[in-house]
């Protein structure tokens, strides 16, 4: 046990051997944005192959772009949708991705709801969403939380063939939130955190085979359109995936 001096008493410092485990990228997957000046390695959508590119999004954030954003604007029309997604995505189409079943994931998002009419849905999560309008079709399959337009708490759901199991968290959508989900290797379980607190613990039934898609999206799902756009915030996003072996 080495001693340090420190005049002018003498003071007993142990320094104990670290054992950490190394990140293996063989075996690990750690995808972060923070929307400084982009979206990267994230993709974003700005509207779907019937209203293509209608919506629109800027990047922001403290001088200095220490750390950014990016701030997205809604379309307030029939169909219309912004997503940003942990997929390849262009203005029509967003790349989905299987979920695989032997390793964990780990999501995190931190955004907000600035403005969103009542049948503008805003969804974050690992799901696939449901196109036409709709005020009960919103989630199709997956795991997400869910934001009714601007008022109310984010609700943690589940679904199997356009059917939502939600729960109510308690927590505002309007105000900036970290929502993260964790799945187990399997994809039996899914928790549900938000702002590090544990809201919800589910076993989903979801198809494992279904191509989904991890992140954020809004849509307009008021027939003919709401009118108004709907406006988001995302702070930062991050994907983590380790293979259980």
């Amino acid at each position: 046990m080495p001693d340090v001096t420190v005049s002018p008493s003498t003071v007993s410092v142990t320094v104990a051997t670290a054992s950490a485990v190394p990140w293996d990228p063989s075996t690990s997957v750690d995808i972060y944005s923070d929307f400084v000046n982009d979206a990267s390695p994230f993709g974003i959508s700005t509207g779907t192959a019937g209203n293509p590119g209608s919506s629109t999004y800027t990047f922001g954030g403290d001088n200095g772009a220490m750390f950014g954003k990016i701030n997205l604007s809604l379309s307030g029309t029939q169909g219309a949708r912004i997503g940003v997604y942990a997929a390849q995505a262009d203005t029509a189409n967003v790349s989905r991705t299987r979920l695989i079943t032997d390793g964990a994931y780990d999501f995190k998002c931190r955004c907000g709801i600035t403005t969103a009419a009542a049948l503008q849905r805003t969804v974050v999560g690992f799901c696939v969403t449901h196109g036409p309008p709709s005020a009960t079709l919103i989630i199709q399959d997956g795991a997400a939380f869910l934001a009714n337009g601007d008022t109310g708490n984010w609700n943690a759901v589940i679904a199997t063939g356009n059917v939502m199991d939600q729960v109510a968290t308690g927590y505002s959508t309007s105000a900036m939130r970290t929502l993260r989900m964790t799945t187990n290797a399997a994809g039996t379980e899914v928790n549900f955190y938000i702002d590090g607190n544990l809201v919800r613990t589910a076993a989903p039934t979801w198809d494992t085979s279904s191509s989904l898609a991890w992140g954020f999206e809004m849509r307009d799902k008021q027939t003919g359109g709401s009118g108004t756009n709907g406006l988001a915030v995302i702070d930062f996003m991050r994907l983590q995936f380790t293979i259980a072996r």
